[in-house]
């Protein structure tokens, strides 16, 4: 090819043929420049109060085009972006920008710029600035007191969240309120760890390391760390001191159980509440940052705050001490503290298994660890959570705290702890799971059982959440009860958008459709727990979409997780995997046996568990998630058992969740009344409310058409039991063709649904009524639906 040049003059035109040439252009700076960062690095730390990030590339032929991302521990995200591309002379200059800083978190974030370009025109093609938002306050945060002797080496943790990148700053002692950046790092994505001033360096899992301390090193410390979607901050208040002056100090901060008083105690009130506070929001940090929607998927961990959706909430209605009355609505979990018809220092918080009563009572510890404006918590100076199903054989609240709050080398012990909620301004506590917890039944010396009657810590406000069913035999009259009824079309829309697919209209709408045309899971997806699992589910396969019955999609959802690990594995072990994934006798026996008992209390001893199982299947069933482990504390109270070994720490080996106890129970069942044809049911199934192990009975009809007709049988015979035995009978096929005329008779004889009735039976009604309508059964045809205060009847006229 070639270029024609035509030339004039005033005598004659002069044309030239010259060959056309390619031009290639580098540009002076030999990676994307970022404005905070300069020309000089491709790599910084910035902090910010104007939140708008520029990045260019200049006198590059050809163009290249850029990106700006937010870098996370989940990858590189979009972020709204504008990009610009001149011509300058023979070069272009290509630029993009953003002033959604921080878009993922509110801190601290990490970008990346992005070079693309079919060409090597850069030596790196990417650039990336930490940035910190200086509009927020972090000077409340947490803050720890460190004696340290001089000459040794220091080695500040800063903390045990998985870190993705950090900054550490230091403030000296004599300096005036200014802070000095020592170091950041970043560990997602290309690594980076730049020293900018001083003599620390960066110790394992991000720690700050002095290889030799000395009186100018004292001052405080700040370690500022996120992963793209959380972040936190934690100061470390450093003191030099000599070497009989740190003895001293570590007899004044020790714990010393059998001293009375406790001379750190009484000399240092302040200063043990603000590190009491400090261990509890560690421990709620690691708890409500490691959300799981799906079991199977481990490394797929979330903040409470990021997948948390509210779904409906009511309160009772009644006079003191009635336990009947009318179910109203709350508008949020929020109004749980601030509505003034809740107001009581007693409340019960019911639910059905997987209804999110847990993942409710974790919110709650995000929104006061992190004092949310929203929050009625913000102004709330202590809050404990406890999960009851840890604390068998412990008696003591003080106790309780001290081993599953606070850390095993916490300096306070159970006398500094009483001292401070003795003290307090305010504070809540939160028992989670009375319906798990060992020692219901115990009728004195549990401070547990004497909090929640108000016989202890009567000025505190508590919470309790529990099935509907395991309500605590003795409580106040005042107690206000409050239950959560599922997810509606709302939430569930707004769950999709939050946690699943983003602000992409077309994929919510996608993954709306897919359970919309599956109605006979309608109910399922009322349950929080299961929702959330069909909703993630749903928007990675096709499958749900002929799933039409709710055995078929647990069946679907045990497989995918098999199916997860088996992906995991070499293909020698994938044989005897799968031998262990269909011989689950032992399991679905231990199952039933944990239903029957008179508490339901599905956990086991770990040692125990093994020996029923055997310790390779085991492993695999908590390598998969449906079995989870969990350390509690071990009461030995035995003559002669040395002090110091009264109390050890053992594993406890429990179901994911009941639902799954449940799924596994109904193999055992159905199995069971096949191979015993003459078994009186009503004397096997007596510990089994339908309406308390609804799933058990489900499963076991769908798994097993042969026992489903002494079941259905069975359930008709029981008060309110014919409509739940409709969705039984759906179980074996998911159609309803064989069934309509059980429909019809029971539509005939007029539907009443009260709100005096289990949620079950109020659902099982509706459902009823909906199979009658999208089937076409005739005889609704003539029929109304009236309503009555409380009362909802289908009837004729």
């Amino acid at each position: 090819m070639h270029l024609l040049v035509c030339l004039t003059s005033t005598l004659l035109p002069l044309v030239l043929i010259l060959p056309l040439m390619h031009f290639r252009a580098k540009p002076k700076v030999p990676y994307p420049v970022i404005n905070h960062c300069g020309n000089a690095t491709n790599n910084c730390y910035k902090e910010l109060d104007v939140p708008f990030i520029e990045c260019n590339v200049r006198g590059v032929r050809p163009n290249i085009s850029l990106d700006l991302l937010a870098r996370t521990s989940e990858g590189d995200k979009d972020i709204p972006t504008d990009t610009v591309i001149d011509q300058e002379g023979l070069g272009y200059t290509s630029s993009v920008t953003t002033r959604s800083v921080f878009y993922y978190s509110d801190l601290f974030v990490l970008f990346v710029c992005k070079a693309y370009s079919s060409t090597k025109v850069l030596a790196n093609d990417e650039s990336i600035i930490l940035i910190q938002n200086s509009a927020t306050d972090i000077s409340h945060r947490d803050v720890t007191l460190q004696h340290v002797e001089r000459g040794t080496k220091l080695e500040i943790v800063c903390a045990n969240d998985d870190i993705g990148f950090l900054v550490w700053k230091n403030e000296p002692s004599s300096n005036d309120g200014q802070q000095k950046v020592l170091l950041y790092a970043v560990f997602i994505g290309k690594k980076v760890s730049e020293v900018v001033q001083g003599d620390a360096i960066l110790g394992r899992n991000g720690s700050l390391v002095i290889p030799t301390i000395d009186v100018q090193h004292e001052g405080r410390y700040t370690c500022i760390y996120g992963n793209g979607l959380s972040n936190d901050a934690r100061s470390h208040d450093v003191v030099v001191v000599e070497t009989e002056k740190l003895a001293e100090g570590k007899l004044l901060l020790g714990d010393l159980p059998n001293s009375e008083p406790n001379s750190f105690m009484e000399g240092d009130l302040k200063g043990i509440t603000n590190q009491f506070l400090k261990e509890l929001k560690g421990k709620y940090k690691d708890l409500y940052d490691a959300v799981q929607p799906i079991p199977y998927i481990k490394e797929r961990l979330y903040c409470v705050d990021r997948v948390f959706v509210e779904g409906g909430i009511e309160f009772l209605d009644s006079y003191k001490g009635e336990t009947m009355g009318n179910w109203k609505n709350l508008d949020s979990y929020q109004n749980v503290f601030n509505d003034q018809r809740v107001q009581s220092p007693r409340r019960i918080l019911e639910g059905d298994p997987g209804y999110g009563k847990s993942t409710v009572t974790l919110q709650f510890a995000y929104d006061w660890c992190n004092s949310k404006d929203t929050s009625a918590l913000k102004d709330v100076e202590i809050m404990i959570l406890l999960r009851l199903r840890q604390m068998g054989g412990v008696s003591s609240i003080y106790r309780a705290i001290k081993q599953f709050i606070l850390p095993k080398d916490t300096l306070l012990n159970e006398k500094d702890i009483e001292k401070i909620m003795r003290t307090c301004t305010s504070a809540v506590v939160i028992f989670d799971g009375f319906d798990e917890y060992p020692d219901q039944d115990i009728t004195s010396g549990s401070d547990v059982m004497n909090i929640i009657a108000r016989q202890m810590f009567q000025d505190i406000d508590v919470v309790t959440t529990t099935r509907s069913s395991f309500l605590p035999k003795k409580y106040p009259a005042l107690t206000k009860r409050l239950r959560l009824t599922g997810f509606d079309d709302r939430a569930r829309r707004y769950y999709i958008r939050k946690a699943v697919v983003g602000d992409d209209e077309e994929r919510v709408q996608k993954v709306e459709e897919s359970l919309k045309k599956n109605p006979i899971l309608s109910d399922l997806c009322q349950v929080p727990l299961l929702f959330v699992i069909v909703a993630h589910m749903t928007h990675q396969s096709e499958k749900f979409r002929k799933l039409n019955s709710v055995t078929s999609f647990f069946r679907y959802m045990i497989s995918c997780f098999h199916s997860h690990m088996k992906n995991k594995m070499d293909d020698e072990n994938v044989r005897k995997y799968e031998l262990l994934e269909s011989e689950h006798h032992n399991l679905d026996q231990a199952a039933f046996d944990a239903l029957c008992g008179s508490s339901q209390k599905i956990v086991w001893e770990k040692d125990d568990l093994v020996q029923i199982l055997g310790p390779e299947f085991y492993d695999q069933y908590v390598s998969i998630g449906i079995l989870v482990e969990e350390e509690v504390i071990d009461i030995i109270d035995d003559p002669g058992t040395p002090i110091t070994e009264h109390v050890q720490y053992k594993t406890e080996a429990r179901f994911y969740h009941k639902i799954f106890c449940e799924w596994y129970a109904a193999h055992y069942l159905s199995s069971y009344l096949q191979e015993n044809a003459d078994v009186d049911l009503s004397e096997f199934l007596q510990h089994l409310d339908p309406f308390d192990v609804q799933y058990l009975y489900r499963f076991s009809c769908g798994l097993n058409a042969d026992s489903a007709e002494e079941i259905i049988t069975y359930l008709k015979s029981i008060e309110g039991g014919d409509k739940f035995a409709i969705l039984c009978i759906l179980e074996q096929t998911g159609k309803v063709d064989h069934i309509e005329e059980t429909i019809r008779a029971l539509c005939f004889e007029g539907v009443i649904i009260s709100g005096h009735d289990s949620l079950l039976l109020q659902r099982s009604s509706m459902q009823l009524l909906e199979i009658a309508a999208g089937n076409d059964v005739s005889t609704l045809a003539s029929y109304y639906i009236i309503y009555v205060p409380d009362i909802i009847v289908l009837t004729n006229y």
